[in-house]
Parts: C-alpha cells; structure tokens; sequence
C-alpha cells in the first residue's frame, strides 16, 4: 500500500484524471485505438466496431459538466466518462450521460425506432474511489478493481436488462506503478499512465514504446 506516494495534480502538469484533458486527447483520430482498448479492459469485452462523437453534441446536457464521450459500438452505446475525485454528486450526475442518449439518439447514431432495445453501457474512470464507509481505500482486490453494475430487485431480477455501469477503480491501476510491480503495471498500462505525474510518466514511458507515445501526447497539451 503506498498511499501516501500517489502524487497529487499541482496543477503545473494536466493529466487525463481531468475529464476535460481526457475527453481532448481521446477525441483525437490518433487516439481512437487507446480509446478502445481502455473501454475494452474495462467492459472486458471487444469492440469490433466503433464510432465516437462528443458527448456535448446534446447541448442541453452541457450544464452537467460531464465532459464526456459517446461510443456507438457492436456492443450498443457506450458512455465514457471521468470522475476525478468520487463523490455521490458526481456518481449522480454520471447517469446524465445516459439519459442525453435516450433524449438525443439521432445525434449519436441510434434509430429512434430501436431505441429501447439498444444495450446502453457507461463506463467510468473513478478516482480516489470511496468504500462503504466513505474512506478512500488502498485494499483493493484485483476482483473488485473492475466492477459491473445493474439495476435489480432484491431477488436478482433486473428493472432494466440492457443498461450496465462499468466502473474502474483507478486507484488499484495507480499502485501498480508505485508498488514497483512493473509486470502488471505494463500489462494494464492504458489505466497506469493516464495519471501519472510527469516525472513518473517519462520513468514508465522508457519501458513501453506506446506509454512513450502518450507521453509525448501529453507534454504537447501541456505546453499550449
């Protein structure tokens, strides 16, 4: 556990753990892979087909401050979004993402007709995610670093069958690197690099060509 060593954003240096610098980067057409395998690892399933549009295309859902994207896939409709810091305001908040499609379908490539039998998924980064008890927690298990959700009655039974929030806790991804266990923090690099300050970004990048790639990603943002 090496809480205490998870460096916080001073602010000099922007990572993707802010929705704003992830929904730029992702949205690029270089990037459109990375988007994909980040949201496969988490939904752990594959993507065949996909198309991205910006979230902000349903305009009147802009005030929710979601900065997120919209993915139509063979696997339905995917919304990504980032929650910097986990709160039950921002986990609230994140079901916008699902309701701007059902309001806006045509914007995002649905046919109006089909639209209650389209499989909806949101997936989240959460970050410093809270327990039960409201604490930010370090005893993650890698079970429960990856988690699905679906809306059930006490018996199991599903209210809604086509609707699931996939949620990752980026704060297993996180020690990873700062347990100096290289081995899984390469094999799960497309969650380890997103926030990593800048002296730890260019450390892990000297291991892998594609961390490599996203570093120099990312020095350009933060050189506008």
């Amino acid at each position: 556990m090496v809480k205490e060593n998870i460096k916080a954003n001073t602010g000099k240096w922007h990572t993707t753990r802010e929705s704003e610098v992830f929904k730029s980067i992702m949205l690029q057409e270089e990037n459109k892979e990375l988007l994909k395998s980040i949201v496969e690892q988490v939904m752990k399933d594959k993507i065949t087909d996909m198309t991205v549009y910006d979230g902000d295309l349903a305009t009147e859902y802009i005030e929710y401050g979601l900065n997120d994207i919209v993915l139509n896939t063979n696997l339905g409709i995917i919304d990504v979004q980032v929650i910097s810091n986990d709160s039950q305001r921002d986990r609230g908040i994140s079901m916008a993402g699902f309701s701007k499609v059902i309001d806006n379908p045509e914007s995002f490539g649905i046919d109006p007709d089909l639209i209650y039998e389209t499989q909806y998924s949101i997936v989240i980064l959460i970050y410093d995610m809270k327990d039960d008890n409201g604490n930010i927690s370090d005893n993650i298990c890698e079970d429960k670093a990856i988690m699905c959700y679906m809306l059930k009655d006490e018996d199991g039974i599903p209210y809604i069958d086509n609707f699931r929030i996939h949620v990752a806790n980026m704060r297993y991804f996180q020690n990873l690197w700062y347990e100096n266990n290289e081995t899984e923090a390469l094999k799960n690099k497309n969650l380890v690099m997103l926030d990593l300050p800048k002296e730890e970004l260019i450390k892990f990048a000297s291991l892998d060509t594609n961390v490599n790639d996203f570093l120099e990603q990312m020095n350009s943002y933060n050189e506008l």
